[in-house]
């Protein structure tokens, strides 16, 4: 966990790996103590896993998405959607919390990928996702390797501005949700944290 004070509110950021069940029992440890909730999804994303039983049949994950899956399950059972984000929707559905959205919505994320990554990036995916079969990552942890992937991934300059992009966004996000003060729990992709707080911290 990683505490940050911004104006009169307190944030504390816990960081999680999608897909692995040990960061929805994080999440259902850290819940409860905290006035305001927030994630690293989109408000679309939010709704995905609140309706998830309906949409989880017939999904196809993208070549990228399937090689970081099976790269990731080293770990232990990957599941879709990711546990942590299971646990904290249906923990704040259930307690009659909000939860914000700290990502952008997925039209903006759309236009911003269309912007940033060019025709030839976007063919590259094949060699990444086939590179990333291969490839010695960093395994000490399941957090050194999602940060390692997303090196990999980030090798290819549009991917990497968009994901500066996306870090900028969810540091503006939890700036202003602070502004109402109180407590928070942010809870973000373990691979973009460094990023956001790094930024909170310019602000």
């Amino acid at each position: 966990m990683i505490s940050l004070k911004a104006g009169d509110a307190v944030i504390d950021i816990l960081p999680v790996v999608r897909g692995l069940p040990e960061y929805g029992r994080a999440v259902r440890e850290a819940f409860g103590k905290y006035d305001l909730y927030a994630a690293s999804l989109s408000p679309e994303e939010i709704v995905g896993v609140r309706n998830r039983a309906d949409l989880v049949e017939g999904y196809e994950p993208g070549e990228l998405e399937a090689v970081f899956a099976k790269r990731l399950s080293e770990f232990g059972d990957v599941s879709l959607p990711a546990p942590a984000w299971c646990e904290l929707v249906d923990l704040c559905d259930s307690d009659s919390k909000s939860l914000s959205a700290l990502d952008m919505p997925d039209r903006e994320y759309t236009e911003l990928y269309c912007l940033n990554v060019s025709s030839m990036e976007f063919v590259r995916e094949h060699r990444l996702a086939k590179k990333g079969m291969k490839k010695k990552f960093d395994m000490s942890s399941p957090e050194s390797f999602v940060r390692d992937w997303d090196r990999h991934v980030n090798a290819v300059r549009g991917f990497r501005e968009l994901s500066g992009l996306r870090e900028r966004y969810i540091s503006l996000r939890l700036s202003d949700i602070s502004k109402n003060g109180g407590s928070v729990l942010a809870v973000i992709d373990s691979e973009r944290v460094d990023g956001v707080v790094g930024l909170m911290g310019d602000e």
